[in-house]
């Protein structure tokens, strides 16, 4: 069996090419959401299909940290929250939907448009077959309330694909 994955800011859907390992966010605001977008494909003949998991941690500065949405939570400038989700969102206007001719799809919790999640060592996209390419767009949402330190947060975040032999 074979899993072909690549990640990047952007991806080919046939993993062929990716660009881009850094995304900036921009100066935190209390009155607006500050987002971007990473991309992954992934495609496998393993009869069970792959799994893609969330590894990292939520944007810290110092001791400092932005909370990580643990639930699926709509973005709300003024409130300190991180989050990711894989979907077209219009709150903020960011994203787009998984396209490709594969099977796999965003799992739970990372599949509602305009709610955001952050657990480290979720799945957060997935195919049960043998699948062809199928690419996902990341959105990542970040707010800062009033009482949030101040500081220059940044995170990094792992994705692992693994077949599900």
């Amino acid at each position: 069996p074979y899993i072909r994955f690549c990640v990047g800011l952007t991806v080919a859907l046939d993993c062929s090419s990716a660009s881009g390992d850094y995304l900036n966010l921009g100066n935190l605001s209390t009155s607006e959401a500050k987002f971007g977008t990473s991309q992954m494909a992934a495609f496998t003949n393993d009869e069970s299909g792959y799994l893609i998991s969330l590894f990292g941690t939520t944007m810290t500065s110092g001791n400092n940290a932005i909370p990580a949405l643990a639930s699926p939570q709509p973005s709300i400038p003024g409130t300190s929250q991180f989050g990711i989700n894989l979907k077209d969102n219009v709150s903020p206007n960011v994203g787009q939907e998984a396209d490709g001719i594969g099977t796999g799809t965003p799992q739970p919790g990372y599949d509602g448009a305009n709610f955001y999640k952050f657990n480290q060592g979720d799945i957060i996209a997935s195919s049960s077959i043998p699948t062809e390419s199928s690419r996902y767009t990341v959105s990542y949402i970040v707010n800062s309330s009033a009482s949030q330190p101040p500081g220059i947060y940044s995170t990094t975040v792992t994705y692992v694909a693994s077949a599900t032999f």
